[in-house]
Order: C-alpha cells, then structure tokens, then sequence
C-alpha cells in the first residue's frame, strides 16, 4: 500500500513477485472509483483484500504478508490490529497511530485520526515540514494484537514526522510481545524509504492536503538505507510467510 499520494503503485509489488511472492498491488483512493478523500475510505475494503488474497488458490496456506508505506504503513498497523490472517507486516515511515482523518469500517467510527495542527507547519526551501504539526499524544495502533511479526523501517531525517516517536510502539507493546518487533531507524535517511537504486526526492507535491511537503533526507545516508531495507524486507517475508508460495500485499 502506498502513501496519501494515491493512486496504484506497482513497483514494489513487481520486485517482489520477481523474488517469488505471490504479490497483489492494492490502490485504495484516487484511483479509477475509488474515493478520492482519506475520509472516505472504510477499512472493510482492505479486510476484504486481505481475505481475497489469503484465500486465492496461488497463494500459500497459512497467511499473508503486508508492505505499507507513510499512509499504507498506518494502514498495515491496522491490519494486524484487526485479522490474524496478516502474518508478517512492514512499515515504511508510516506513523504509528492514525493521521489525517477517523477510519471509518462498514460505514460506522472505527479509530480515531488526528488532523494537522496547521500552527506549527514550517516552511523549508524543499516544501513544508510537517513533523512539529503532528498530534504525539493519540493512541498507538496495536499492531501486535494477533501476533503478527512487525518490521518498522524509518529514516532518522525524516522531515514529515518525528521517527524518534516510533520507539513509542516497542514501549507501548506488552512484553510478551516485543520480541515480535524490529525497529530500525536509519542515521540521515528520509521519508520515502524506496527500493534500492531509486532516486532520492526531497519533496513531493501531496494533492490530498494541497502543498508541497519536504521529506527530508541525506543522498548517501539515504541511498545506503534503501538498500538495507530492501535486503531486510525481502529476509523478513521469506522468514516469517509459508515457505512454497510466498505472499505479499502493497497496499
């Protein structure tokens, strides 16, 4: 799953499948009739996802894999919040609670989002900072709920939020369950944690809040963590996914 950018982003899900898993792209607003706001998503769509996926005939028993980035790693949180059907998750430098809007499932108030203090908005050269507007103090998403293995991969320059805030998710998780969470935050790195050999962008025009966002990020710091990820999410999902058909959602 990707971020507010929406639309449909097939890259990561193309690589993946090139690795083996079985991997199924999910766009969720601004695309075809989808909705075109974040308020109007209902969460029931991505259980309906999952539930395709991990039932399909091609896809290994036992399962399935979810790779969210910014909006889609909340999303991901979500998800193992929500069905035990996600086995193994990946958060790419999505928060850890809800932003932007509630998340409403079969029309009704499912969890609580928080919007942007505008205030606090700082304006860089690069776009907007957005990480001093954000709302710290709302719930974590228990992602750990139904056991899934969690990976959480942020970058420490991350201009849109304050990744220090992600050690809030290993204190927040019971102790019997923390040893089912990696968090790595990586040294100069920014917000879009890509695969490797990817272009490092410093902003990005977001149509879903209407300005131009700084992401943050050094080019080494931030091309060496792209790579490391990608070798530790592609570690991730073969050791903790059924082994024969390998499985893996980007939504």
């Amino acid at each position: 799953m990707i971020g507010i950018t929406g639309g449909l982003a097939e890259f990561r899900a193309a690589l993946l499948a090139s690795r083996g898993f079985a991997s199924f792209a999910l766009a969720y607003f601004r695309y075809d009739d989808l909705p075109t706001s974040i308020a109007d998503i209902d969460f029931d769509y991505f259980l309906d996802a999952v539930n395709w996926l991990a039932s399909h005939p091609d896809v290994q028993p036992g399962g399935i894999g979810v790779v969210g980035n910014c909006k889609g790693g909340e999303l991901a949180f979500l998800l193992g919040m929500s069905t035990d059907k996600v086995k193994a998750l990946v958060n790419l430098s999505g928060v850890p609670m809800y932003s932007l809007a509630d998340v409403k499932k079969s029309g009704e108030y499912f969890w609580k989002g928080f919007k942007l203090n505008q205030s606090k908005m700082m304006h860089r050269d690069e776009g907007v900072s957005l990480k001093n507007s954000f709302s710290y103090d709302n719930e974590i998403i228990p992602a750990w709920t139904n056991n899934a293995k969690i990976l959480y991969l942020c970058g420490e320059d991350d201009d849109l939020w304050r990744t220090d805030f992600a050690n809030t998710v290993i204190e927040t998780c019971p102790g019997e369950k923390k040893k089912n969470i990696e968090l790595i935050i990586y040294p100069g790195a920014g917000h879009e944690i890509e695969p490797p050999y990817t272009p490092l962008f410093t902003s990005l025009f977001m149509k879903a809040i209407g300005m131009t966002i700084s992401m943050g990020g050094q080019p080494e710091a931030h091309a060496a963590a792209q790579e490391d990820a990608w070798k530790r999410i592609l570690h991730f999902l073969h050791k903790h996914l059924p082994q024969k058909h390998h499985t893996s959602s980007r939504i």
